[in-house]
């Protein structure tokens, strides 16, 4: 289970002081992850003890070990080179193009675990009905976002990209009215 799922579960059982910790983790997971459990604490206006509290309540033995998770989920790492090794050595294929197509072709094969046809279905209604459509899409993302904005505008549609950068968002969005829509995608975390 990822942190960011863990954190879900405990929301209602969490305390306002726990829950301006977890905002200040979601917001900035390095500086969390590269730190201590009294530097976060101060940061936020609260007791070490309560950082060391949130670290059990999410199941870590202790807040070095939700730190750990921390670094594993949130920082860079060679997990990406990690995870396309592990895919290259259990792919039935001699290629790298043909190991990609294979994988990506599972994951499609799969997707309806995740999103139904009626769902879809929905969605693109409500896009298509919209005034205007603001796209987001942060790292990775971003270019599926912009693939998005380009299709959209194909179909003679009022779209924006959202800027990544928080100011500037926040500009673009003051603008919104009713029957505007946001369209946001996140790889692997929200």
């Amino acid at each position: 289970m990822s942190l960011i799922e863990k954190i879900s579960d405990q929301a209602p059982s969490l305390t306002p002081s726990e829950r301006r910790l977890v905002e200040t983790v979601i917001e900035s997971p390095a500086v969390a992850a590269l730190g201590t459990a009294g530097e976060l604490a101060k940061s936020v206006g609260v007791h070490e003890a309560t950082a060391s509290r949130l670290a059990r309540k999410l199941g870590y033995d202790s807040y070095a070990s939700f730190r750990d998770a921390l670094r594993e989920e949130f920082i860079a790492t060679r997990e990406t080179a990690t995870r396309f090794e592990k895919t290259m050595a259990g792919s039935s294929s001699d290629t790298i193009l043909g190991k990609l197509m294979q994988d990506e072709a599972r994951a499609l094969e799969r997707i309806e675990e995740f999103i139904s046809p009626e769902q879809i279905t929905t969605v693109a209604d409500l896009l298509m009905s919209a005034r205007r459509i603001f796209v987001y899409g942060y790292g990775n993302a971003e270019v599926l976002a912009l693939m998005m904005v380009k299709r959209f505008r194909r179909f003679g549609r009022d779209v924006h990209q959202l800027e990544t950068d928080p100011r500037g968002m926040a500009e673009q969005m003051l603008g919104l009215v009713q029957g505007d829509v946001i369209l946001s995608f996140a790889f692997r975390r929200a």
